[in-house]
């Protein structure tokens, strides 16, 4: 398992269509039918860049890095159970005992842990021989649960558990590891170690308070995580509701063309226009100060007329005085400097990505509103052409970045509008 990369992506309901970050990952056997194991998703204890570089190398140096220390560390391991022999042998299997008289090339029919332990405790008396024995009777612990197991996965309260507290307490403090690893370590002792009276104890106990602190902080994480998918939420709805109430505006914009306001329309969009003002100051007091990403910005395309035949630039040229003294504000894209003097109109630029001082001047000098759909967030659109309809501008929605192309398109539908209202 720790070869496996798992990617968090965020989940999505069948039914209302919700996306939502998952909680835990769930390792389930396909056979069986049966959940292995569940592990929590700690949000916001994530390592990044050259620690997260370090702590994996770490990891995967871990066999290398005790053998560079193997041997040292046997004979201190050796030491410290013959000092508590009796009791630290009350701590090993059946299964270590049977591998142990197995390693050492000795025959034993002993039916019961005790017998092991009796037999032990007669046969082994010198230190050379305690150690010999012990190193044979912990390699299972060493080199499989530990050093095959790996670090990061370490439950150290089911190791005391299953293998006893005077081992696992010697491993905590000792077991050879990387550098990068001695968090992890920390850890270990925060969990392992929770009283004590003598005085290293006090510093024990400090870590074991910092790791309660830590998991204090995992689990506030979680819940500000919970709190943003809840948040996100409410956008979504607050934007369906933006959407529904700008189909409504259009509707009635539409029959506005057909037949005289009378006075009940002229309060229900004065009514309409108050509740969008309101759900576009909502959608802003719940959503982050960052702009939601935009799609990626197109370089600035250069004007080029090779293609173009004079008639053609002719008719252009015609059709562009239909704008004539008129200012046209055009949102989205970035620009670089660019030379408006050759059209007959005024022409204001904004990125669109932000709502600032800026933005609000180009709409309230235009004369003409253009929102480039590809480089404006919803949001910046609907916002825009809240603006308008409030203010009585013509509002577009154009494609592309050539300045050339955007005015000749604009100035073609105020054409078609002019022609519109002379017909009714």
């Amino acid at each position: 398992m720790e070869d496996q990369m798992h990617p968090i992506r965020p989940l999505q309901c069948s039914k209302c269509g919700y996306s939502f970050q998952p909680e835990s990952l769930l390792y389930y056997e396909e056979l069986q039918k049966q959940v292995i194991t569940e592990a929590k998703i700690a949000y916001g204890s994530e390592f990044l860049g050259e620690e997260a570089l370090a702590r994996e190398e770490g990891h995967w140096r871990r066999k290398e890095v005790f053998q560079e220390r193997e041997n040292e560390f046997w004979e201190e391991y050796g030491a410290y159970a013959s000092t508590r022999w009796k009791e630290i042998l009350q701590e090993l299997n059946e299964f270590e005992f049977r591998d142990a008289y197995a390693a050492l090339g000795l025959e034993a029919s002993f039916k019961s842990v005790a017998q092991y332990r009796k037999d032990v405790l007669s046969r082994f008396d010198s230190l050379a021989e305690r150690m010999r024995f012990w190193r044979a009777a912990n390699h299972y612990f060493i080199y499989e649960h530990l050093l095959e197991g790996g670090f990061f996965g370490l439950d150290v309260e089911r190791t005391a558990k299953d293998f006893g507290r005077l081992r696992t307490r010697f491993v905590v403090f000792h077991l050879p590891m990387d550098e990068s690893l001695e968090l992890v370590r920390a850890e270990w002792i925060g969990h392992f170690v929770k009283k004590g009276k003598e005085e290293q104890h006090f510093l024990l106990r400090q870590i074991s308070v910092l790791t309660d602190e830590l998991s204090r902080l995992k689990q506030k994480n979680l819940s500000l995580v919970r709190r943003i998918e809840a948040m996100k939420a409410d956008v979504a709805e607050l934007e369906k509701k933006l959407a529904a109430s700008y189909q409504t505006i259009e509707q009635m914009k539409q029959e506005r063309r057909e037949a005289p306001r009378n006075p009940d329309d002229v309060r229900k969009i004065r009514e309409l226009k108050q509740w969008v003002s309101e759900l576009i100051e909502e959608i802003k007091r719940l959503r982050p100060q960052q702009e939601e990403e935009v799609v990626e910005q197109a370089e600035h395309l250069v004007e080029e007329w090779t293609d173009d035949s004079p008639s053609q630039r002719e008719e252009e040229e015609a059709l562009l005085n239909v704008l004539k003294g008129k200012v046209v504000g055009i949102i989205g894209g970035d620009r670089k400097a660019e030379t408006t003097s050759s059209y007959p109109c005024h022409v204001l630029f904004h990125h669109g990505r932000t709502r600032n001082p800026d933005f609000e001047r180009v709409l309230k000098d235009s004369d003409i509103l253009v929102v480039l759909t590809q480089f404006v967030s919803h949001i910046t659109m609907w916002e825009t052409k809240a603006y308008a309809f409030e203010h009585e501008k013509p509002i577009y929605f154009l494609k592309g970045l050539n300045l050339r192309k955007l005015l000749t398109e604009v100035a073609k539908l105020e054409q078609q509008e002019k022609n519109l209202l002379r017909q009714e």
